[in-house]
């Protein structure tokens, strides 16, 4: 999920990803560390989420350019279809 998270974040405020990545090095450092996870499951989990925030992304971009048609559009033409 903080992989995932730090995806957004790069679409979002891309300033902001290297303290976000940082975090969550962390985050899968500790959880090693603290016998919480295996390596691997903190990789697989890593990947996951990578793929996971990247399709996020992608969705909202698109959903993002298809508003922004449809409003372009609406204000093309008038409510009533009469043009003035």
């Amino acid at each position: 999920v903080a992989v995932a998270q730090t995806v957004a974040v790069a679409h979002a405020a891309p300033r902001q990803v290297a303290a976000a990545a940082l975090l969550d090095a962390r985050l899968g450092a500790g959880a090693v560390y603290g016998g919480f996870h295996y390596g691997v499951d903190v990789v697989a989990g890593a990947a996951l989420g990578l793929a996971g925030g990247a399709l996020a992304a992608r969705v909202a971009t698109r959903q993002r350019a298809a508003s922004a048609s449809a409003t372009a559009a609406s204000s093309a033409s008038p409510a009533n279809g009469f043009s003035t």
